[in-house]
């Protein structure tokens, strides 16, 4: 008999403290038709999409008419429709982080303050125009633009960088899975796909599940840091500084590459992600 891991499924279920249940932060799935450019997804109705990958590339969220690498939104209807020169391949699915009604209330984290403070945006209003130093008119982007780099750094890094509950459906037949979205804080149970709880084993930092040696094992756990490194940190400083700058240009890139070089000593081997 083949002896194997595999990760099956995976639900977020709490971000940074906020249930995701019905509302707040998600990521999905979805499968689309070969050959076909727009797609109806009944969960993107209402929904507010933070980041969305076709086959591994990001894609931007316009209004007009989309092209290279771009994609239009209908909340009402949950149309998706994107470049009609870049048709859905066989076996495609798009990958989209969006959130609900009620949105999402995690806690990022870097401050908007903090990213003011690190692009010295304070001041830069004479007190003619304005009677105070702050400078607040972009704080909505910064909001954005920090959930965003944190988004695009955990999917490069394999890590959470904030608190998250995660339920995950797994094959552990070779033992010794590596529960992926690290590091693992607490493990919440373990139980078979009919509810049953089962005794387990892990390594001492929580990131492997040594035993039970078997298929069909539900785990629900807690990662992600409390304090986030000091170089992961700086990695999204340099992401949100490169998008504030860049804000309106084309940028192709996923990430700066100034943010992949301090990241990528975190980065995780033998995940999930590829």
């Amino acid at each position: 008999m083949n002896t194997y891991n595999l990760l099956r499924d995976e639900k977020l279920i709490a971000d940074g403290g906020s249930v995701t249940a019905e509302n707040g932060l998600q990521t999905g799935y979805f499968d689309v038709v070969a050959g076909e450019s727009s797609v109806i997804i009944t969960e993107m109705i209402g929904a507010n999409i933070s980041l969305l990958f076709r086959e591994g590339e990001p894609y931007e969220k316009v209004t007009g008419t989309p092209e290279t690498k771009q994609f239009t939104h209908d909340d009402t209807t949950g149309e998706l429709v994107f470049y009609s020169g870049m048709s859905f391949n066989e076996g495609e699915q798009l990958i989209i982080v969006y959130t609900t009604t009620g949105g999402a209330t995690s806690t990022e984290p870097v401050t908007i303050q903090e990213v003011k403070d690190y692009l010295r945006l304070e001041g830069f209003i004479d007190d003619i125009e304005s009677p105070s130093s702050d400078y607040d008119d972009d704080d909505e982007i910064i909001s954005d633009l920090i959930t965003s780099a944190r988004q695009r750094l955990e999917a490069f890094t394999g890590l959470s960088f904030i608190p998250k509950t995660y339920q995950i459906e797994i094959c552990n037949l070779a033992g010794d899975f590596v529960i992926p979205y690290g590091p693992v804080t607490e493990i919440l149970g373990v139980e078979d796909t009919s509810g049953t709880a089962l005794t387990y084993t892990t390594t001492i930092n929580l990131s492997k599940l040594k035993t039970p040696v078997q298929d069909d094992i539900v785990i629900e756990y807690v990662c992600g840091y409390a304090v986030l490194p000091k170089g992961l940190k700086e990695a999204m400083m340099k992401e949100i500084a490169y998008r504030y700058t860049n804000r309106g240009d084309e940028v192709t890139a996923a990430l700066c590459a100034q943010a992949i070089n301090l990241a990528s000593p975190f980065k995780e081997a033998g995940t999930w992600l590829g």
